[in-house]
């Protein structure tokens, strides 16, 4: 009897894991979450924010505009272009030098995390989070 109590209750625990159990799992019907929106956040090295406003298609190309700063306070604008496919970005800074400035990061719901390179920058981690703005 207890060898049988012992198997329903590892058999229910495996079909537990295995369904994903929540509203991020396989079974879930959630969208994955989008880009559009503003997004504030900070930079290491020398630069100290960034600021973007993005609008993503329903195919995932991903557009849009904003600025970044200094710690100094000097501010450059940039223009913004590339796709979103979650959990993964891959996303171009125009405007940031006399290169194109390649950004590969992972969102999530309220947050987009990667690295910066290019015009300068190398492996430079950007963190942004969704604003309300």
């Amino acid at each position: 009897m207890r060898v049988r109590t012992k198997a329903i209750s590892v058999a229910i625990c495996l079909a537990t894991i295995s369904c994903g159990g929540g509203p991020t799992g396989p079974d879930s019907t959630q969208p994955d979450p989008t880009v559009t929106g503003f997004w504030q956040g900070q930079l290491s090295g020398p630069y100290s924010t960034a600021s973007l406003e993005l609008s993503e298609a329903a195919s995932g190309e991903v557009s849009g505009d904003g600025t970044i700063t200094t710690t100094a306070g000097d501010s450059t604008d940039v223009t913004v272009v590339g796709s979103h496919a979650f959990p993964r970005i891959a996303l171009l800074l125009v405007g940031l030098g006399s290169e194109v400035v390649v950004f590969n990061g992972t969102v999530s719901e309220n947050s987009i995390t990667g690295t910066l390179n290019g015009s300068g920058f190398t492996d430079e981690q950007l963190i942004l989070a969704k604003s309300q703005e």
